[in-house]
Parts: structure tokens; sequence; C-alpha cells
């Protein structure tokens, strides 16, 4: 059976969705079945029934990706790696054999590790349905959701929280009404809120009927297939069950097009009688660039076989990704069209057409992958007459995609760098070169986008940005809606302000058109600054949905909204959940939470400095902005805690390196009120001035408090120390500020129009440490 591993996520909201470049038509089949359930019972059917209609797929031309008895964390993974390989336009569907259950409006794929053990457990135990069919609605063209599940199981009954506002619902038997997206049919195997049984035989009534109805009649458009279904169903079970179906089709369509027999199957292939004795190579190599498609078939159609036989024969398939054909399609709404079609074993192609042959390489699995070992090698062989080919593919992963490739990229090809884990300097040069060889590359703009931010050179990545957008770079969207959300941040103001219309309207199409960060850019949004609880509660679910897609800092997100008292969902208990459950994927805001919780306690949950501190330094250790200055505080004399002053300057001064005021501010008042060894008065002043420049109206004015006070040598002195600092003065810091200081200031002033001269040694200290901070100093794309 083709397994392909193939990461992107989709909401459906009224955006405009944008011209995608065009790419193969593909048939994907998403198959799942899930029966050895670890803490309910498990299900006799669903392995025989996932085999049963992955092989019957194959035969009516998908390319099919199975996975059975997936875990929770198994379904995340399983998510990204399909729908992140899905092409755009795609004709895919979904088959679904398990466990499931409703909770309002809503309906959840069970995991075989689920445990609902407390009302918070959902979203954490589940995989919601919604999330797959708007993240295929978003890839496809035409989508068919079958789904074989509602089984009875231990969850019916239990009294769970769901949505934003803390509203107790209970599980609900079987599966509520589901709306199909535009051209689309969900085919359900019991009516609303009723059980589907698993049958006597190998297979469930409802998959048993299915794939005998839709063999029997290969012709037959599907809605009608669905309706013989229903019946046969139905009739079996003396009218206990009773398949239902919702369609937004256009028109009918097919398995298998009208006049055209069903493919042979492996049993019947006939024997590949030998051909005339060609003088052809023993090996061909063929050396391509990695990318989600790559045209093999060229080398290959050069070779001239076709003067000696009509067909050539697949004797061995690849083994790290799919060997496709381009064919008249055989089945659904693109009759007469071209469409990409999966090899198997046995398979053959016209020798005259070897030019259509491609290859999609696996997007996972990636981890090893460097610029010292940046390829990656498969290998197939085809019989022509008496001879065999073996074809030895050579895919190179580009520099720019190793160094600076994006997490859950839709139009990405598999390799994911994080922002904290991201070789700067490296991805610079790479994407640099990547851009200049490949212009038209929309993916490679975009990264060269994340290289500049990491370099802080925001004007240069929001060009590549909007290069990348008007190639039709989905997650570029998004990129430039964060960077004009988060402008505060370029100056060390940390607190995600409310975006601007453009900025929705950005994140908007993101989320649209498949993007799990676009999603959760949305998301935030709506639950943060939303004037409506409709509002809220679509930011809520567009968060859930970026965390089913893989986005883990979406729990957080969700976490600090339930802890919020001001709001209407204010649960601690609910919103430590989430905050662990972030830290448990390596999230560095999830650590910082937990430990801004356990340091000062909150809601009902106890104060614990050791779990606090063992916390913050994870997040720390991540890059997080303000988890040092937190730390700080607690060796500051935290209650209970003994004060140590060196410890605490050390991580209030990496605070303040990484923009938190606070850590500019706190560390002044140590130096000047505790007087640890190695720090004067000057160095207070400088760092003072500094949280005083920055974006946070309470620091700066405890800042300016602490300057106060401070002679006028001091204030000069750390004036001087700034300049110099800058670069702007090279003679002794003497606290005079003479001539040479005054021209070192006047030059730094005129770098920046917009700052003003100030006389006054106190104004004109923060002055130049606005100067300072014109250039900037903080990295914003790693929060």
């Amino acid at each position: 059976m083709i397994r392909a591993a193939l990461c992107s996520f989709a909401i459906l909201a009224a955006a405009p969705v944008f011209a995608q470049p065009e790419t193969p038509n593909f048939r994907y089949a998403i198959v799942v079945g899930n029966a050895e359930y670890e803490h309910m019972p498990a299900l006799p059917n669903p392995d025989a029934d996932a085999d049963l209609v992955a092989s019957f797929l194959e035969d009516a031309g998908y390319i099919v990706i199975q996975q059975n008895n997936l875990t929770r964390q198994g379904f995340e993974q399983f998510f990204r790696n399909v729908i992140q390989g899905l092409p755009d336009d795609s004709e895919v569907l979904f088959y679904y054999s398990g466990h499931g259950f409703q909770i309002g409006a809503s309906n959840y794929l069970i995991p075989v590790d689920a445990r609902i053990s407390t009302q918070y457990d959902v979203p954490f135990q589940t995989m919601s349905l919604d999330t797959w069919i708007a993240a295929i609605a978003a890839k496809a063209d035409l989508k068919l959701f079958i789904l074989d599940s509602c089984r009875d199981n231990p969850f019916i009954g239990a009294s769970v929280v769901d949505g934003p506002f803390s509203t107790q619902e209970v599980v609900e038997t079987g599966f509520s009404s589901q709306v199909a997206p535009t051209n689309s049919i969900i085919s359900f195997s019991t009516s609303p809120g009723a059980v589907a049984y698993d049958g006597i035989g190998d297979n469930s009534p409802y998959t048993g009927a299915f794939i005998t109805e839709a063999r029997s009649n290969p012709t037959t458009a599907i809605e009608a297939i669905f309706t013989s279904v229903r019946e046969e169903v139905s009739f079996r079970t003396d009218g206990r069950q009773v398949p239902w179906s919702n369609s937004t089709l256009d028109g009918d369509i097919y398995f298998f097009v009208e006049d055209v027999p069903p493919p042979i199957l492996d049993s019947d292939r006939p024997v590949i009688s030998a051909g005339a004795g060609l003088d052809l190579p023993v090996t061909v190599n063929v050396t391509e660039a990695w990318d989600r498609n790559v045209r093999i078939g060229t080398q290959l159609a050069d070779l001239e076989i076709d003067a000696a036989l009509d067909t050539v024969t697949l004797r061995r398939a690849p083994e790290n990704g799919l060997l496709t054909y381009t064919d008249v399609t055989r089945g659904l709404q693109l009759i007469g069209a071209e469409i990409e079609v999966a090899l198997r074993e046995g398979d053959t192609v016209p020798a005259s057409a070897l030019d259509r042959l491609s290859y999609s390489p696996r997007l996972s699995d990636l981890t090893d992958i460097s610029q010292e070992n940046p390829g990656r090698t498969d290998n197939l062989v085809f019989a022509a007459g008496d001879n065999q080919i073996n074809v030895q593919v050579n895919l190179t992963v580009n520099a720019c995609d190793i160094e600076a490739g994006a997490q859950l990229d839709p139009q990405g090809v598999g390799i994911e760098v994080t922002a904290e884990d991201m070789r700067i300097d490296l991805a610079l040069e790479a994407c640099r070169q990547a851009v200049e060889d490949f212009p038209e590359t929309e993916r490679f703009h975009y990264q060269f986008a994340r290289a500049l931010l990491a370099h802080k050179r925001y004007d240069d990545a929001k060009e590549h940005l909007e290069r990348a957008r008007d190639l039709g770079h989905i997650r570029a969207y998004t990129g430039l809606a964060g960077l004009e959300t988060i402008q505060s941040a370029v100056a060390g103001g940390f607190q995600v302000g409310e975006a601007p219309a453009s900025a929705l309207a950005n994140y908007e199409t993101a989320a649209a058109n498949g993007d799990a960060l676009g999603a959760y850019g949305l998301g935030r949004q709506l639950l943060r600054f939303g004037e409506s609880d409709v509002a809220k509660d679509r930011g809520y679910e567009l968060l859930l949905r970026a965390f089913d897609a893989g986005y883990v800092q979406a729990l957080n997100e969700l976490g600090a909204y339930h802890f919020n008292e001001n709001g209407g969902g204010y649960e601690p208990e609910r919103g430590l959940r989430y905050f662990q459950e972030a830290a448990g994927r390596g999230s560095a805001f999830g650590y910082n939470n937990l430990g801004l919780i356990y340091t000062n306690g909150l809601g009902t949950i106890p104060r614990d400095l050791p779990l606090a501190i063992e916390n913050l330094k994870a997040a720390s250790d991540k890059s997080h902005p303000t988890a040092p200055t937190s730390l700080g505080r607690i060796y500051d004399g935290a209650e209970g805690f003994s004060a140590d002053y060196q410890v605490a300057m050390e991580w209030y001064d990496l605070g303040l390196a990484r923009g938190d005021p606070w850590g500019g501010a706190n560390g002044a008042w140590i130096i000047l009120n505790q007087t640890p060894d190695g720090y004067t008065n000057v160095d207070a002043a400088v760092r003072a001035a500094k949280a005083a420049a920055l974006q946070n109206p309470d620091a700066a004015e405890q800042a300016r408090n602490l300057l106060q006070p401070l002679s006028d040598r001091v204030l000069n002195a750390a004036a001087q120390t700034l300049l110099a600092e800058m670069g702007y003065l090279q003679s002794a810091i003497d606290g005079q500020f003479g001539t040479q200081s005054l021209s070192a200031y006047q030059q730094a002033l005129d770098a920046y129009a917009d700052i003003e001269a100030e006389r006054e040694p106190q104004p004109r200290l923060i002055s130049i440490a606005r100067a300072y901070y014109k250039d900037p100093k903080f990295r914003v794309d790693t929060f």
C-alpha cells in the first residue's frame, strides 16, 4: 500500500483566496482506522475497515495515505504531515473509522490513548473533526468525507467545558449535524446522535456496504452509491442504523469514469511479455533540486525506447516518495483533465510519454539534513522489454530551506527551523543566494525575510515578505500581519497590541488559505480584542485548530485567557492545563507562564519557588524575552527566598538585553540600594536610562525616579558611556560632557531627526538612550 508522509492548516473565513501557481492535480485519500483503544473497549473492525477502503481507493486511482491506531500526538503529527503535503487544488477523500462523539455542535475523533479524566481534557485528548474538514477544504477543490464512527464509548455522559466561556457541556453519543464545505459531501455511518454498530464480520455494516456498492457500481454517481449504502445498512441492522449524508457537490461525481473499465487488480495483472533487446543503460541518474514535486521523466524520455515497444513497466517503486504519471483522470469532476496518478509496482506507462513522470519526496524524516549533508537519494526500477533500467533519483535540498525552512509552512518542503534555533548568519547568506538564483520561487523570499527579521532588518524583511506574497506565498500574509501588529516590539515593547484592519485582513487571508500561524494570529486578536461573544468564540476555535495543526503557542494564548480575571473565561485550573501542555511540548512561553504562576501563586494554584525557577530557567534557555527578569526578581529577595544580588543582576541584565525595561529599572534599583560588588552609580544610570527609553510607561516612570537624585556628573558619565557604546565618542568618560561629548551627542541626534536635543543632564541622557534603540536591538521573531 502506498503510504506517503506528506504541514499546513486552514480555517474557512470570509477572506479573499488568491490564485495559486499551477500545480498538478492529485487525488488523495487520507485513511485512518483506530481500533486498539487503551482506556476504552477496543473495536473489532476499524483496522480491517481502513485496509479495505484503502485498497479500493488505490484501485480507483487515489494516492492513499493511511495510518492506523493514532494517539493524540500521533494524530497531530499525521495531520501536519498530510496537510502540508497536499498540493493546492487537489481532490481529497478523508475516511475515518473508530470512536467519535459530539459536544454541543462540535464533533471529535478519538485517539487510541484518549482518557477523559477531568472536565478540561477534551482539547488534549481528542482531535476536532472540524479541524480536518476546514484544513482539507482550504487545499482541495473537491472534498469527500466518509466517517464510520459513533460507536458507543464510556465517555458518553461526561461533563466537560467547551468554548471560551467555561460552559459545561455533556459528551453525547454520535456526531451532530455537520455543514459540508463548498463542493463536498460528508457521509456519516449513522444519523445524528445515533450509534453505529460493529456487525459480526470483519468489516462494519457501513464500510462493508460502502465498498460492496462502490465496487459493484464503478460508474454510478457517488451520491447514488451512498443512497444505496443507506438502504443496505438500514436493512442489515433492522433500521437501528441509518447512514446520512450532507452534500454541496456541484454535480455528479464518480469513483470511475463511465465507459472506462476499472483498472486491473494486482492479482489479475498480465505477465510482462519480453520485448526487443535494446541498447539501454543499466542505470540512469536523475539529479534535481528538492521540491514538493519534481519532474524526472525528461531524462528517461531521452532514451527513445518507444521505437521498440509500447510500454514500460515499473518493477520496483521508490521507497522514500511517490512516483506519479500525468494521465486523464478516471473519475470525479476532472473528467478529461490531466491528473497525477500514483504508480504501483506492476503498473505500465506508455514509453512515448515518459516525460510525464514525476517524483514527490516524502516531506518528513529530514532531521539529519544539513549543508554538509544536503542530499537525498531514492531508487526505482523499470522494465523495458528484456532490459532493466535502474533509476537513481538524486535530490539536493537548497541551503535556504535547510537554514530557514518555516514551521508549518503550507508551501514549505518539509524542513522546519524555529526562530530560536536558526543559525542567523548562515540563513541570511543561504537565502540571499537562493533569492538571487531563483527570484521567482516564493518560499525563498519568505525564508529570506525570516533571516532578515532575525538580523533585525525589518524594512528589508518587509520588502521580501511583500515579494513572497505577490508570488503567491500564503505564509507571507501572516508575516506581514505579524510585523505590522508587533511594531512596538521593535523598540522594546513586548505587549502585542490590537492589530490594524490591514493586518487583520492579512491574517484572514492566510487562515482561509491553509496557514496555522494565520489562524493563530487571527484567533489571538479576536479572543483579546473581539467586541462580541461571537468574535471571542471564533477566536477560541481558531486557536484550538491552530493547536490541532501543531502550533503550540496557541495553548499559551488560551491559557492566558483563562487566567484573565476581567474576562468571561476566568478559570485558573483550566488555564494551568493549557500551560502544562505547552511546556510539555517544549514551548518557551509555556515554561515562562508556569514560572510566573508558581512564583506568585494564582487562583487555587499554590506558590512554589523552586518549581518557578526551574520553569523560568527553561524559558530563558529558549530565549524568552522576559523570563530572565522574572528570575532576577526571585533572586532579588522574593518572600521566602534568600537574596543573591549578584545573581539577580546577571538575570536583570539579560532581560534588559532582550528588551525588557524592567530588567533595567530593577537592576538600577539594586545597584543604588544594595550596592553589589563591581557596579557603580554610573552603571545604574545607564540601565535606568535604557529602561526609560523603552515602551513600558510603568517601568519608564520608575527608571526616571531612580535617575532623579543622581548628580549631574553621574548622569553625564552615563551619557558618555552610552555615546561610546554607540560608537560616537572616543574620548575618556569623565562626567564633564565637554566639547567632544557635545559633538558626539549632535552626531547621534543627526542620525535620527525625530529626537530633540536636550540641555539638562537627565533628559539628555534619556534622549541618547532613545537614539541607542533607534537601531533595533531586539529580535521580534522569537515571540
